[in-house]
């Protein structure tokens, strides 16, 4: 079993929650794949140090929550959790990493219908992905972080913008974005959106974002 593991099991009356967290996880592919489908009380699960884990099918009727984070270059990654709510993938910022981004998001939204949170950090994010997420049509969604996109743009901001327009959190920092994206925000968010985050946009300059406030 991978090291530094911990399970937190919660009694709450007849409620049972465990949580699993797994650091530096570089073999046991199989045997994590099984207690993860096995564990039907399963609901958070927590990887670091996923730079190893290639290619993984994560199956589970329980789990609400996935974080995973230093993934790099996978080679299939399917999601079977059809009551997951939240999901966190944050990839290493290696040049060389080739994880196809667009077929694991395409596969989020035909079987995590009801999720609500997105966040993925990750320098191979595009517009091809947002249009995969849009095309989810993930009618629950309110939190939206896609992080490190250089290639997320304006038309990026427009796709979202028409399939999520009841967002409460949008984060699109690190993307080429500009003012007019700025401006859709603006107009299709106003009544929804609680918080905005557009860190390290160099097309966006100083004046228009004033308009925000």
């Amino acid at each position: 079993m991978p090291a530094a593991l911990y399970l937190v099991v919660v009694l709450l009356g007849q409620v049972v929650v465990e949580k699993i967290s797994f650091k530096h996880m570089t073999s046991c592919r199989d045997e994590l794949g099984r207690l993860i489908s096995e564990k039907r009380c399963l609901t958070s699960l927590k990887m670091e140090g996923c730079c190893n884990l290639g290619g993984f099918s994560f199956s589970s009727s329980s789990l609400s929550t996935i974080w995973l984070s230093d993934l790099h270059s996978l080679s299939k990654m399917v999601f079977n959790c059809p009551n997951l709510k939240e999901i966190s993938l944050s990839f290493s910022r290696q040049a060389n990493d080739r994880t196809d981004l667009t077929t694991i998001v395409d596969g989020l939204g035909r079987s995590c219908p009801k999720l609500q949170n997105i966040h993925i950090a990750s320098v191979r994010l595009s517009h091809s992905v947002v249009l995969a997420l849009t095309a989810a049509n993930l009618r629950g969604l309110r939190m939206l972080s896609l992080v490190l996109g250089s290639e997320i743009s304006d038309a990026s901001v427009a796709a979202i913008a028409s399939s999520y327009s009841n967002l409460e959190l949008l984060d699109l920092s690190g993307s080429s974005i500009s003012d007019s994206g700025i401006g859709m925000i603006c107009n299709v968010f106003a009544e929804t959106l609680s918080k905005l985050l557009l860190a390290l946009c160099p097309n966006i300059t100083s004046s228009n974002l004033l308009n925000l406030f």
